[in-house]
């Protein structure tokens, strides 16, 4: 089975009963799906990177899971639709850390999640359409076949490296750049990607 780091923030006004029934919700999920809970943990109220929703903190609840895609599939369907939830992130892991005294690198972790959210936030902002939502590999969408493979040559050339992805990997028009985030990219790293996006996006008439 695969191991998983799963987060999800629900909204600031969400009361300390339902962030359990939250918890237990998707916990749940994941133990009908054959999944295998290793740590549930409840980070609290924290600052967000950005706006969302008109809520400046959200409530953090992060699962360490075994499991297969099925149950991503699953959680992430639930997620969509729940109106207690601003944002959930899924992060694939080699291995888990049950070591590390969590609360005394919680701020690591926390920028770890937000830098996702905040570079996902700054793209939409600038006119980009990302598919998903705050996922750490993230679809540019940009329909045309011959956009996607001038943007990824030309991203490259200003030294990032992203995929163009077109038919018949994915549907017809629906040609894409995909982009990875992982903890190891800083904010520096992730604003100069938002840099080069821009430039280039306005340049070939994305954005």
């Amino acid at each position: 089975m695969n191991l998983y780091e799963h987060t999800i923030i629900a909204r600031q006004d969400t009361s300390p009963s339902e962030i359990k029934q939250l918890s237990e919700k998707y916990s749940s999920i994941i133990e009908k799906n054959d999944g295998e809970i290793v740590k549930t943990e409840n980070w609290g109220l924290l600052n967000l990177s950005y706006l969302i929703k008109k809520n400046k903190k959200g409530s953090y609840i992060h699962f360490k899971f075994k499991g297969k895609g099925n149950v991503i599939s699953e959680l992430e369907k639930n997620e969509a639709i729940d109106k207690k939830l601003l944002r959930y992130l899924t992060v694939r892991v080699k291995k888990f850390d049950l070591e590390t005294n969590f609360f005394s690198k919680k701020d690591e972790y926390v920028k770890d999640v937000n830098g996702i959210l905040n570079i996902y936030g700054k793209m939409v902002a600038l006119g980009f359409y990302l598919k998903g939502d705050s996922h750490p590999i993230t679809p540019v969408m940009l329909g045309d076949a011959a956009v996607a493979q001038k943007m990824s040559k030309e991203l490259l050339e200003q030294g990032l490296y992203a995929v163009g992805f077109f038919y018949p990997v994915v549907p017809k028009g629906q040609a894409r750049i995909r982009l990875q985030i992982t903890s190891e990219h800083n904010k520096e790293q992730l604003d100069k990607a938002v840099d080069i996006f821009e430039k280039i996006g306005k340049s070939l008439g994305v954005i």
